[in-house]
């Protein structure tokens, strides 16, 4: 590493015989723990780590594995200069996600896919306000829009349902295909929403607009298929 450098949101994996470069700025970094420095002792580091090389928990694209990867939401974002190192990350991503968290390393976890999993079978999350965050085996959405698919095998003629609950003073407004189906506000408790399934597939977007002063927001959750039958054996 040259003298003076500076080394933004980097997972740094090495071993002994590393130069850390004197005068150099770390930043947003995470290293591994085995990781020995040659004689370089005058470097700085701000918001970095050492940690043994299984925490890295990287999938086989070099992301960081939601639940596991020490990556994840470890970035202050108060030090991440956007003017130098942009909004995105090297696959295009955006940034600031989950709660408008930052990941360390050069790729952000991929959220969209988190939150189709916590939300229930058949769901694919399309768009979601970087707002938006995992919180109690919900999605919250505190501001901004969250679009989803939602695809069956046999769809057409079934119940199908999702729960809402909105604690802040916001309105949360949920389009079908494009149409209406419903609005909701804390005044509308927690909400089990159940409908037909028209086709095999349906879009969905969930909008909520902050009331003044609002500190809440919007969970989401329990996407499943209603019908059937429950035996319970006591």
């Amino acid at each position: 590493m040259a003298s003076g450098a500076t080394v933004n949101n980097c997972l740094i994996i090495g071993r002994v015989n590393t130069h850390a470069g004197n005068g150099t700025t770390y930043s947003n970094c995470i290293f591994d723990a085995g990781l020995t420095f040659n004689g370089d002792t005058n470097f700085t580091t701000n918001n970095c780590r050492f940690v043994p090389i299984a925490d890295f928990a990287l999938d086989e694209d070099g992301q960081p594995a939601i639940g596991s990867s020490v990556a994840i939401d470890a970035g202050d974002a108060t030090i991440y200069d956007a003017a130098l190192l942009g909004d995105f990350d090297c696959d295009g991503k955006p940034r600031f996600v989950n709660g408008r968290k930052l990941d360390a390393g050069a790729f952000e976890a991929d959220w969209k896919a988190r939150y189709s999993k916590v939300l229930g079978q058949g769901i694919s999350v399309t768009e979601a306000d970087p707002a938006a965050e995992e919180r109690d085996g919900c999605v919250y959405l505190p501001t901004g829009t969250l679009a989803l698919d939602w695809s069956v095998a046999s769809g057409s003629g079934k119940r199908y349902s999702f729960d809402v609950c909105v604690t802040g003073t916001g309105t949360l407004t949920v389009l079908r295909d494009g149409e209406v189906f419903a609005t909701y506000t804390a005044a509308s408790g927690a909400v089990t929403c159940g409908f037909t399934m028209a086709t095999t597939r349906q879009a969905f977007t969930f909008s909520y607009t902050p009331g003044e002063g609002d500190s809440g927001g919007a969970f989401l959750s329990n996407f499943f298929y209603q019908d059937g039958t429950i035996l319970i054996f006591r």
